[in-house]
């Protein structure tokens, strides 16, 4: 019975994303981050049966410069932060995602930062981009474990991404994603209907950090995620 279901769902993803893709692609930038927020992501979280429990909004402050950090379980976990958020996100991803039929095309669109594991020249790169963006204003979201938990739990930080909040002088705003893993398995579309949160816990300050005492950030900013995602 449950094969059946997710093969349904997984049709449904494919035609609703190729419809809001086709459909969000021709739309200002704003509009583009207004559709994925409001359509695309509560659309698919309906289609897999979850529902969304969000606290904690009122720590992001639109008027100011963050890097939000979450642990990262599932494809979900961008769904998630879209609707929580509420807000224009770049996300930081994996250069292969760039390369995925229409959700690719849409991430490049919405001017997301795709970095190429094992390369250093181009990881470089990517930093700089990322800079550049926060430069100019932009929102920039990570998942600081670099790849999605193996079991649901909270893996080792990398430092790259806190680094680039150091470099850039800004807040860190944790966020804990729960129970999105069980609803979107990791490994396989065996979708489980259930009631998935994401509390967005208080922004943390980078004054006073560099690169001879980062590990102290790092530390910090993945026992406040993991309190926040309730491990």
């Amino acid at each position: 019975m449950w094969i059946l279901i997710n093969i349904i769902q997984i049709l449904l993803i494919i035609v609703w994303t190729v419809v809001c893709v086709l459909s969000i692609v021709l739309m200002p930038l704003r509009w583009q981050y207004w559709a994925c927020n409001n359509i695309w992501s509560p659309g698919l979280l309906i289609i897999i049966g979850a529902r969304l429990e969000v606290k904690g909004r009122e720590n992001l402050d639109k008027s100011c410069q963050y890097i939000i950090v979450g642990n990262h379980t599932s494809w979900g976990d961008i769904l998630v932060l879209f609707i929580a958020t509420r807000q224009m996100l770049r996300f930081i991803a994996k250069a292969e995602l760039a390369k995925l039929p229409f959700i690719g095309y849409m991430m490049k669109r919405m001017g997301m930062v795709f970095v190429e594991r094992g390369n250093a020249r181009k990881s470089a790169h990517s930093v700089k981009a990322t800079l550049d963006k926060i430069k100019d204003g932009a929102k920039m979201v990570g998942f600081p474990e670099g790849t999605r938990s193996q079991t649901g739990k909270i893996g080792e930080f990398k430092k790259g991404l806190i680094m680039i909040a150091v470099k850039s002088g800004i807040d860190i705003v944790p966020v804990g994603l729960q129970n999105v893993y069980n609803v979107w398995p990791r490994n396989n579309y065996a979708f489980r209907s259930g009631k998935v949160k994401a509390i967005i816990g208080e922004p943390i300050s980078t004054l006073g950090y560099n690169e001879t005492n980062v590990s102290e950030l790092v530390e910090k900013v993945k026992q406040n995620v993991a309190s926040l995602s309730g491990q």
